[in-house]
């Protein structure tokens, strides 16, 4: 091979980013030869060894001309993981190879060779490696969670856990499949019998209904039938007793479809013969013997209950007579008949109830001896039930409050109607009975209302009647109440305060807010209600202004609502309001008192009551005062001089019905106490609030345990032995008490004896050596702490202001607020 030295041949295989250069010297002119170069990881892309193959021909290069350069792979196309070769060839005399673990990402693409170095043109080639991607492994998406029922669609996912390159192909397979399969019960009767079953009269034979198969196979419900398989039998087991003839099937049901059924046995009872004796008649020889009978009535029914205005059919019929020619006649409660079989009444009537009797007569003629007629008949009760409209009346038009209100209900009904009585929806009285009253001795204003009263028959479901009545109440009576903060207002008449409604007479408010005074009241007539207040004894009459607003409505037609919104824009706000309300009778009207004020501590607690003693308990309760516009909450204070005083826990303003209730645990026994209460809120303390009654309250005495024990022992022995004995073992029994009741008295005296002599020799005992500063256990009194009452004696309402600063002026208050109250 003849090379110029002064050339040097480049030829470059680039996507590894690998570049080998030989030098035409160093390989041996016209010979073959082997370049082989060892690269190391770091020279290579995706950290891999390669190893780099350079083969030369000789005469494979012509100095200063241009050759051929040609890209070796296998098909083009290399595959992930898989040992690849790529090769650059120049004039079939020089080439390069580089062999590797294929990669995708590295290996993928754009691949290029060339030779440089020579005079002429340099010789290029490109192509595209595509490195394909094998599938690496493939799986079922969730399959331990699918669930495959027959008859239904489940839908499966074939996953692949790479991503190959070119898209595959998915192909599935049935390698082994076991479906569950649910199935209603198969179900067959043993035992299994070719042919009737037999038994003897009286006795039984035992069935069991056998599931052979069913998918689910857990909860399974069992029923018989006998003779039909729509007659069941009411059993409902797997296994039942028979003792009467029939065809007898069971049915099994799991859920599954139509229960299944099983093949069905017929049961044979049999039984001796029984034979009826027949009257003797005493014949001539040869004479032919016929002994007539009869008749004998049957009807369908022997009483019948029947709404009023539906048709009535009752059947009758001789089912023995010989001759058969029987005449039949009904007889009606009123005494007239009709010639047939069948007594039919198309729309019946209340009237046509009673008793109606269905006869048959025929004329026996024996072949020997006397004509005879007989007569046999039966009888049917009709029962007609039904119900009238409902009338509601009233004894008194104009009724005046206090007056008697007396409401009359009337119905006809067969049975007896049921009554109910309402005052709006409210139920006021139920009877039973087709006329009723309702009687109130003394009328109010809120029995103002309508009455209405409603009829059932309890056999007649569907149907009901209803009628009403207005009831208006003239209020008129004088009325005074306390409001629960214990202000006593004025005596007023009608119109009054509703009593239905807790009524607020204080009313909180601060400057820049708005209050709402509420007054309902219940009045009739129609009341008029006209708001104002005093300055310097004038009463100035309030009209709807940027200051006032004032809104009226009728929630009845007694029950009337009267609202007074105020902007508190100055102290002059703070003051009693009143409303003046007034009807017809009573034109002048009666006032309602309301004070706005701004928020202070609460009233004081009233109506503090002890409801329950023990010897370590007592246990008390109060009504709330007004809470001074701000929550408020308690706390109860005992003593057993009236100047030390212990406090309880702080107590929420929970009532129960207006109340709170509170218990004092811990007392001694045989101790009056006293006791009060004071509320409490953000501003302050109420005023103290007492007992209502004038002595304190006393613990109950401790009785001593064998008291006890024999107290409550003896009595239960007896009332148990009494409750158990008749008059004989009572009064043995009785003996044998009082026997015992001496034992234990004598048992008592020898214990009281024994103690009482105890401490007779404890007194003859000298204490010379005793050290009382020393304790049985060693331990000195001294070394015992001190227990401090740490509650601060309130001795009186004034102790709470003693924290004022003397000298202090008004500038240190809230000059918003008034002083009235003070």
């Amino acid at each position: 091979m003849e090379v110029n030295s002064s050339i040097q041949l480049l030829i470059s295989l680039c996507k590894a980013q690998v570049i080998i250069n030989t030098e035409p010297n160093e390989l041996v002119d016209g010979e073959s030869g082997q370049v082989i170069i060892n690269t190391e990881p770091n020279e290579l892309v995706d950290g891999e060894s390669v190893q780099v193959i350079i083969n030369t021909e000789p005469n494979g290069l012509v100095d200063a001309e241009s050759g051929q350069v040609i890209i070796n792979t296998e098909s083009n196309e290399l595959v992930e993981g898989q040992s690849g070769n790529v090769t650059c060839i120049y004039n079939n005399a020089y080439s390069i190879s580089m062999s590797r673990s294929v990669s995708k990402q590295r290996d993928d693409g754009y691949w290029g060779c060339g030779v440089q170095g020579l005079q002429s043109e340099t010789p290029i080639n490109n192509t595209t490696i595509d490195v394909k991607v094998p599938v690496k492994g493939v799986e079922i998406e969730n399959k331990n969670s699918l669930n495959l029922v027959n008859g239904v669609s489940t839908k499966m996912n074939c996953k692949v856990t790479n991503n190959p390159d070119p898209v595959i192909n998915y192909r599935w397979f049935i390698v082994f499949l076991i479906l569950d399969k649910p199935n209603k019960p198969s179900v067959k009767i043993e035992p299994e019998v070719s042919g009737n079953y037999k038994i003897i009269e009286g006795n039984t034979v035992e069935l069991k209904c056998i599931v052979t198969d069913a998918n689910p196979d857990g909860s399974l419900s069992y029923k018989w039938y006998k003779d039909t398989i729509t007659t069941p039998t009411g059993q409902v087991g797997s296994t039942v007793q028979i003792s009467k003839k029939g065809i007898y099937t069971c049915s099994v049901s799991n859920g599954i479809g139509t229960p299944g059924i099983s093949d069905s046995i017929t049961i044979d009872v049999l039984f001796p013969p029984r034979v009826t004796l027949t009257p003797q008649y005493s014949i001539i020889e040869s004479n032919n013997l016929t002994i007539p009978y009869g008749p004998e009535v049957r009807v369908s029914t022997s009483r019948i209950d029947i709404i009023e205005s539906n048709k009535l059919v009752i059947n009758c019929t001789v089912i023995q007579s010989k001759p058969d020619d029987a005449s039949i006649n009904w007889y009606k409660p009123d005494g007239t008949s009709i010639s047939s079989n069948v007594l039919s009444i198309d729309n019946t009537r209340r009237d046509q109830g009673g008793i109606y009797s269905c006869n048959s007569s025929k004329v026996l003629k024996p072949s020997i001896g006397t004509t005879k007629t007989n007569v046999d008949s039966k009888t049917t009760i009709v029962n007609i039930w039904y119900l009238d409209r409902v009338k509601i009346t009233r004894t008194k038009l104009d009724i005046q409050e206090g007056d008697k209100i007396n409401i009359t209900c009337t119905t006809q009904s067969n049975p007896t109607a049921s009554i109910t009585y309402r005052n709006g929806t409210d139920v006021i009285q139920t009877d039973n009975s087709n006329q009723a009253s309702f009687i109130k001795l003394a009328a109010t204003c809120l029995d103002t209302n309508v009455y209405s009263c409603q009829v059932n028959n309890p056999n007649i479901p569907q149907t009901s009647y209803n009628d009403t009545i207005q009831i208006l109440v003239n209020c008129k009576y004088s009325f005074s109440d306390t409001n629960k903060q214990n202000v006593e207002f004025i005596t007023v008449k009608s119109p009054r305060p509703d009593p239905r409604v807790d009524h607020q007479y204080k009313i909180t408010g601060n400057i820049g807010e708005s209050v709402e005074i509420t007054a309902q009241v219940i009045s009739y007539p129609k009341p008029i209600f006209q708001w104002y207040y005093r300055e310097n004894n004038v009463d100035i009459p309030i009209v709807n202004n940027g200051s006032f607003q004032q809104t009226n409505i009728s929630t009845n037609i007694n029950t009337f609502i009267s609202k007074l919104t105020i902007n508190i824009t100055t102290n002059k706000f703070y003051r009693r309001y009143y409303l003046n309300v007034s009807n017809e009778v009573n034109p002048g009207g009666s006032d309602l008192q309301y004070d706005i004020i701004s928020e202070t501590v609460p009233d004081r607690p009233i109506n503090i009551t002890y409801k329950n003693i023990t010897s370590d308990t007592i246990c008390i309760e109060w009504t709330p005062g007004f809470n001074g516009g701000a929550s408020q909450s308690f706390i109860v204070q005992h003593s057993t001089d009236d100047k030390t005083w212990v406090n309880s826990s702080t107590i929420l303003d929970d009532t129960n019905n207006g109340r709170v209730d509170y218990c004092i645990e811990g007392l001694e026994p045989d101790t009056s106490y006293y006791i009060r209460v004071i509320a409490s809120n953000k501003y302050g303390e109420s005023l103290i609030g007492i007992l209502s009654q004038s002595e304190p309250p006393k613990t109950a005495s401790r009785q001593g345990k064998m008291y006890e024990t024999m107290k409550n022992s003896i009595p239960t022995l007896f009332i148990t032995l009494s409750q158990n004995m008749s008059s004989n073992e009572f009064d043995v029994v009785g003996l044998d008490i009082g026997i015992v009741l001496a034992i234990l008295a004598a048992v008592v005296v020898g214990v009281i004896l024994y103690k009482w002599r105890q401490g007779k020799g404890k007194e003859e005992e000298t204490y010379d050596s005793i050290d009382p500063r020393i304790r049985a256990d060693g331990q000195t009194y001294q070394e015992l702490n001190t227990v401090h009452n740490t509650v601060t004696p309130q001795a009186s309402d004034a102790a709470r202001y003693y924290n004022l600063r003397a000298g202090q002026t008004t500038t240190d208050l809230d000059d918003t607020r008034p002083y009235a109250n003070l």
